[in-house]
């Protein structure tokens, strides 16, 4: 028969490693998500803080060109065109260079034409320059202070300049305003170095940069984003960028915005891989610039699988916790259970052995009784057979006799009867002693009864008197011994006079009925009943209850072991009367038939 593949079962048996993949991608994206926005909030809350920071310090900076154009040596040098007034304005602007720290600063009159420099002792100096082209001599001349972000035309430096126009109030000339008291005679320019308004961002787990309003990094924590374009550029911006001279002696790199994940390239590194980040964006008050942090996705990537090792990591270990702890509970369970069963066997082992003790004890006890009742039948049959000889001969006396003397009859028949009793008990106890030697015959139960209660009238006559006879059925054959189930009666019976010995108004109640498979004898009292001290004992040899007077506690002994011989059993319970109920069960002829049959 070919092998069939249960495809089912194959899924059932992998189905949790199919999962664990699918879930762990799961728990990687939901990771990778959570790091972005969590480092997104952080950066966000850094650049702002930086960006007022910038703003801040940017406004600083346009208060020493304030101050210049108010400086008498920087208007005379304008306004008297002479080498005297303008080597004064060189060394006051040198001298404010060296005092402030700044890169440059010089003087521009109003054509753009550069006539005192803080470098003029330089051989690379600024004087004699026109930078009339730059935007922010074109904002300064026509009334406005203006700053601008370039690359130096002459020095290939970049810098961040503040222009602020110079105003002689006595020129008669003509201001912006209209008025004639007062004219735009020049421009004083303040150059500012980048690197120190950028220092701080060296400090940054992440590279920032400054771009400008034309998209072009003006300021960068890593000097491989200086001059790249992050968005395309037009003919138009072109133009104006090339007319400014913005960037000059510097070739611009470039990398694209994707979203707000873009890819780097830089040419110049040919052996660097492109590499994508997370743009973090915030835009400044004063200048129409953007700062930009930029997060590589590596990092992120990283943090997001250290995440999910770290997650799984801590749920194999609860999972190995867990199967410890079922293991270890599992372990403790069957110790548990173990430990139960040895109990269970031991106090089943316990109890067999007190029942074989009270086996053996019993069996000891009717060994006893068979040795007594073999010394009774041996020391007492005789005189019993002489005393029966002699009450013969009496009768034949007095039956020969010629008088009337009924009274000494009726004496001698009762004198045979008790000495037939005295046999009886004898022949009891030694069947009892010979268990399983008894002959038995089809008898009927009721007749037994008759023959037990004449017995009781004879032999207790004060007793008989309260005791109550219930036949319900006549018809009550049984397989057995007639000697041995009277004598069984007569204990069970007498055990209930025992009972009712000191009861006020005393009640017994013998009761024979049968049902469908036994005869069954109840003996009802309202005695005290048993105490439950000997509880299953009652059985027992020699067991005697509180309201035994006389005996050696065999009668209910005896009794039950007569019943175990007819295949019967005596059961004991509280009676209606309130007393104690014993009752004799002993199957009936056709049920012991068909017992033998089968």
């Amino acid at each position: 028969m070919p092998y069939k593949i249960d495809i089912k079962k194959i899924i059932a048996r992998f189905y949790p490693f199919l999962l664990l993949p699918f879930a762990l991608l799961l728990l990687f994206v939901a990771a990778y998500q959570f790091e972005k926005w969590r480092i997104y909030q952080q950066q966000i809350v850094q650049i702002n803080a930086q960006i007022s920071k910038l703003d801040r310090e940017l406004g600083q900076l346009a208060v020493l060109p304030r101050l210049l154009a108010k400086d008498p040596r920087i208007i005379k040098a304008l306004t008297i065109n002479d080498a005297f007034a303008i080597l004064d304005a060189d060394k006051a602007l040198e001298q404010v260079q060296l005092d402030s720290e700044i890169a440059f600063t010089f003087l521009m009159d109003a054509d753009g034409d550069t006539i005192a420099a803080s470098n003029w002792r330089q051989s690379v100096s600024f004087v004699g320059q026109n930078y009339g082209f730059r935007p922010y001599f074109q904002g300064a001349i026509a009334g406005e202070e203006t700053s601008y972000f370039a690359v130096g035309a002459t020095t290939g430096i970049p810098g961040y300049f503040v222009a602020h126009p110079i105003i002689n109030t006595n020129s008669s000339g003509n201001n912006a305003s209209g008025g004639n008291n007062s004219a735009i005679t020049g421009v004083i320019v303040v150059k500012y170095d980048v690197n120190n308004l950028i220092s701080i961002w060296l400090e940054q787990q992440y590279n920032t940069v400054v771009s400008d309003e034309y998209g072009v990094v003006i300021f960068s924590s890593n000097t491989d984003f200086l001059y790249a374009y992050t968005q395309d550029l037009n003919a138009d911006k072109l133009s104006t960028i090339n007319a400014e001279r913005k960037y000059e002696l510097h070739n611009a790199h470039q990398f694209k915005p994707i979203s707000d994940e873009i890819w780097m390239h830089n040419p110049a590194k040919k052996q660097q891989a492109s590499t994508r980040f997370l743009t973090i964006h915030s835009e400044l008050t004063r200048e129409p610039w953007t700062v930009t942090r930029l997060v590589p996705l590596a990092t992120i990537i990283q943090t997001a699988a250290i995440y999910v090792a770290t997650l799984a990591l801590l749920i194999l270990v609860a999972a190995l916790l867990l199967r410890t702890y079922r293991h270890q509970r599992k372990l403790a369970d069957y110790e548990h259970n173990h430990a139960q069963q040895l109990a269970e066997q031991v106090l089943a082992r316990t109890k067999e052995l007190e029942q074989t003790q009270q086996a053996l004890i019993a069996e000891s006890n009717f060994a006893m009784i068979g040795r007594m009742s073999a010394a009774i039948n041996h020391e007492i049959n005789q005189p019993l057979a002489s005393l029966r000889l002699n009450l013969a001969s009496l009768r034949r006396l007095i039956d020969q006799q010629h008088g009337n003397n009924s009274e000494l009859q009726s004496v001698a028949i009762d004198s045979d009867r008790t000495t037939k009793r005295i046999g009886r008990v004898i022949e009891t106890l030694r069947n009892v002693a010979r268990q399983g030697q008894t002959d038995f015959t089809v008898l009927s139960v009721n007749d037994v009864l008759t023959d037990v209660i004449d017995t009781i009238n004879r032999e207790r006559p004060q007793m008989a008197t309260f005791l109550r006879v219930d036949k319900q059925d006549s018809a009550s054959l049984v397989s057995g011994n007639a000697i041995l189930l009277q004598q069984a009666l007569l204990n069970l019976i007498y055990n209930a006079f025992d009972a009712v010995a000191r009861v006020n108004q005393a009640d017994v109640l013998v009761k024979l009925q049968n049902s469908d498979t036994h005869v069954v004898v109840d003996v009802h009292d309202n005695g005290s009943g048993v105490s439950p001290a000997l509880g299953d004992n009652i059985f027992e040899p020699f067991t005697t209850g509180e309201n035994s007077t006389h005996g050696l506690g065999l009668g209910l002994t005896l009794a039950s072991q007569i019943a175990r011989d007819h295949n019967g059993m005596i059961n004991y319970q509280t009676s209606s009367l309130g007393g104690s109920h014993f009752s004799l069960s002993i199957p009936a002829l056709d049920s012991k038939k068909k017992l033998l049959n089968e």
